[in-house]
């Protein structure tokens, strides 16, 4: 028996990693695909397409077998998440891990304003975004 560490652990798996073009997303993207992972980068918007894709030729050059492949959603709609999970599936496969990434804070809540000056449409908002397509993308 040996306690050596197993060189590529995630081999064979796929990651969908939402807000993969930030920093904690890119950095698990990266960790993930030197452990053998394939990765499912979802970005956001247009603006944020080079990034995904300079990303995805990254990742598929880490070890050997890692597929990439960026994935355009707005997350803030059900429907959106959905068709995120479709594209996924159908261009690398089912996902065997979810690193759900991102987020939005919104105009008003946390550093940037009062909690108590938020609307409830603004909260049901920001929730469905950051928490609701977790639930339904998973």
């Amino acid at each position: 028996m040996t306690n050596a560490p197993v060189e590529h652990p995630l081999q064979g798996r796929l990651a969908l990693i939402t807000g993969c073009t930030g920093g904690i997303g890119q950095a698990t993207a990266r960790a993930f695909a030197h452990a053998g992972c394939s990765i499912a980068v979802h970005h956001s918007s247009v603006k944020s397409q080079s990034k995904a894709n300079a990303l995805v030729a990254e990742l598929v050059k880490l070890a050997p077998g890692v597929r990439a492949a960026p994935f355009e959603a707005d997350l803030s709609s059900y429907d959106n998440a959905r068709k995120l999970c479709d594209d996924v599936v159908e261009t690398l496969g089912h996902p065997d891990i979810l690193f759900s990434n991102h987020g939005v804070t919104g105009p008003k809540i946390g550093p940037q304003g009062d909690m108590q000056e938020v609307s409830a449409e603004t909260f049901e908002e920001i929730w469905r975004t950051n928490a609701g397509t977790a639930y339904v993308v998973s």
